[in-house]
């Protein structure tokens, strides 16, 4: 049976619209990693933050999806910074950008093992969860593009094309990872998967880098 008299409930009376949303956002990730995605509902997490259904519903009208929905995208928020890719000018910092990005990756992944299976739930069963995922993840990517070709890099390569890039790139990463953490490991370390990724990654590079040519 679903824990109602939760020690995290809220205290604080929120008055602003972005804090109530924080307040629904984290109330939501403390609930899902303490009890599971499935138990979950919208009444769990009202009365969890101390806010009504109504002000859930209000800025979220899709209840529990609509939270996992904003939950998505505050994760995805900086997924590529495209700092990271400035001093990469040789393979040797590409390699260790590779491996860096996808250590801290995983890293997050087995950190945050619930609430990365219960987004995963959330988006098989409703399409609009998957659809809004999708698309937070490649506006997030276009902007990243956009940011390193006006610094002059992948300056060969048309825009949408360097967006389609990272979007393989992640979503390569995304499954191995998942695969590896949730459901069964492909090596015996994290760090062999770091590896292996990242030596995956360097090669595709190099075929994207002839393509330009």
């Amino acid at each position: 049976m679903f824990n109602n008299e939760s020690p995290m409930k809220k205290s604080r009376y929120v008055r602003d619209k972005e804090g109530k949303i924080n307040l629904i956002l984290e109330t939501f990730e403390e609930l899902v990693n303490r009890d599971g995605y499935d138990r979950l509902s919208t009444r769990h997490i009202a009365k969890a933050a101390g806010i009504s259904v109504g002000t859930i519903y209000h800025y979220f009208p899709g209840g529990k999806h609509s939270i996992a929905m904003g939950f998505l995208e505050r994760l995805t928020q900086g997924v590529f910074d495209p700092a990271m890719f400035v001093a990469a000018r040789d393979e040797g910092s590409r390699m260790a950008l590779y491996e860096g990005f996808i250590r801290g990756h995983i890293a997050n992944h087995r950190e945050n093992l619930e609430i990365h299976r219960a987004l995963d739930q959330a988006i098989l069963a409703d399409e609009e969860v998957r659809r809004h995922n999708s698309e937070v993840i490649m506006t997030n990517l276009r902007a990243a593009a956009g940011e390193l070709m006006q610094r002059g890099l992948f300056s060969d390569a048309p825009r949408p094309e360097v967006a389609m890039r990272f979007l393989r790139n992640f979503k390569l990463i995304e499954a191995v990872a998942h695969r590896h953490l949730l459901v069964e490991p492909f090596f015996d370390s994290d760090e062999e998967l770091v590896g292996f990724l990242s030596r995956i990654l360097l090669l595709l590079h190099r075929e994207d880098a002839s393509a330009d040519d």
